[in-house]
């Protein structure tokens, strides 16, 4: 009966929530890429579920899981035939420490090719190309996450991030944190999770 009313409840809670976004046109949008080819697979609904080394980039609490160490790796050719030099790249690591917590950290990179420049050439009264410049992005990841009660029964991570991003002589940067908590009632099959991403300084 209990089991049966915490699962109404959850449901009514499910069909409340709404997701919260930053807007469109913000900057940085390479931090909202995805990581790791399960979780994309599935849709990008890993924040409950984060239980590898790419929980860094999902959910840090995650990580609390890991019983081993691990790395994941990618890159993503994201047009592949249409635009060959811009690529994303990832790589996430766990680390678990004798104290029963996690460490780990990673780094994601997107290089988004070489763009034109023109000019106006008043002698053939068009625009021509004069050169080119580059426009890279690239996040730097610290992570920490651990179980928090003696059953186990809840999770916390954080991330600490460096971000940067390059247009062609312009460089901005910034600094963020992650926070992410992992709940397993005792409800076989269920696991909750929430997380705050990108939480810092402007870019």
């Amino acid at each position: 009966m209990l089991r049966s009313f915490v699962l109404c409840m959850f449901m009514v809670l499910i069909g409340s929530v709404h997701l919260v976004e930053a807007r469109p046109d913000t900057g940085c949008e390479f931090l909202n890429f995805g990581a790791g080819a399960r979780a994309t697979a599935m849709g990008e609904a890993f924040t409950a579920v984060a239980d590898d080394p790419t929980a860094v980039y999902w959910n840090p609490a995650g990580l609390a899981s890991q019983d081993q160490e691990g790395v994941t790796m990618m890159h993503n050719n994201l047009y592949h035939g249409l635009f060959n030099d811009m690529y994303y790249d990832g790589i996430v690591y766990a680390c678990p420490l004798e104290s029963g917590s996690v460490i780990g950290g990673g780094a994601t990179y997107l290089h988004s090719g070489s763009h034109i420049i023109t000019g106006y050439n008043p002698n053939t009264q068009q625009y021509e190309k004069t050169g080119s410049f580059q426009t890279s992005d690239i996040s730097a990841i610290l992570s920490y996450a651990t179980e928090i009660g003696n059953k186990s029964q809840i999770s916390f991570g954080m991330n600490l991030k460096y971000i940067s991003t390059k247009v062609f002589y312009v460089h901005a940067k910034a600094y963020a944190a992650d926070f992410g908590l992992i709940y397993h009632p005792s409800i076989k099959g269920l696991k909750l999770g929430a997380v705050l991403k990108d939480w810092g300084t402007k870019i």
